[in-house]
């Protein structure tokens, strides 16, 4: 996926819920043998549109699961009216996966209205725009975007 010149990746979080469903954060491009894939692990129940900048791929997807329930933030459905949600995120978890994760709202960047999730068990943290591992193997026009916005490359440290 490119931004403005800027090659970003997309990635895609599946975790399985306590009733055997599946929980799609952020999907990535439709397949039919990635929905075939994900059929093996259980049914796909809830997609998450993570905030406001994840509607790439959700009109391919939400059509192919009629029973879904789709859940965006608050007023996603202004900024893209194809998309009918059924829940709006907020900062209290939906009960199917309350005991799961833990949610909140991230407040400060209104036009990206980002809703992060804390998967409990594992103590992941799952975001979407707020952070970017673009790698040192990117295009130079990404390059050039990034040093004239003032990003620079952190180096990796590993804790044990």
């Amino acid at each position: 996926m490119t931004v403005f010149g800027m090659t970003l990746g997309h990635r895609m979080t599946v975790a399985k819920l306590p009733d055997g469903s599946l929980w799609v954060h952020s999907p990535v491009a439709y397949s039919e043998a990635l929905a075939a894939e994900l059929a093996t692990l259980g049914p796909v129940a809830h997609i998450v549109a993570p905030n406001y900048m994840h509607d790439t791929y959700l009109e391919r997807w939400l059509p192919r699961y009629p029973g879904v329930r789709f859940h965006a933030p608050r007023s996603f459905h202004k900024v893209f009216p194809a998309f009918k949600i059924t829940d709006s995120l907020g900062n209290s978890p939906h009960p199917s996966w309350g005991g799961l994760f833990d949610q909140h709202v991230v407040q400060g960047i209104p036009r990206v209205h980002e809703v992060v999730f804390l998967h409990r068990p594992s103590r992941t943290l799952i975001i979407a725009d707020l952070a970017f591992n673009l790698g040192s193997e990117m295009p130079l026009l990404s390059k050039i975007l990034l040093k004239v916005n003032g990003c620079t490359a952190v180096p990796q440290r590993v804790l044990i």
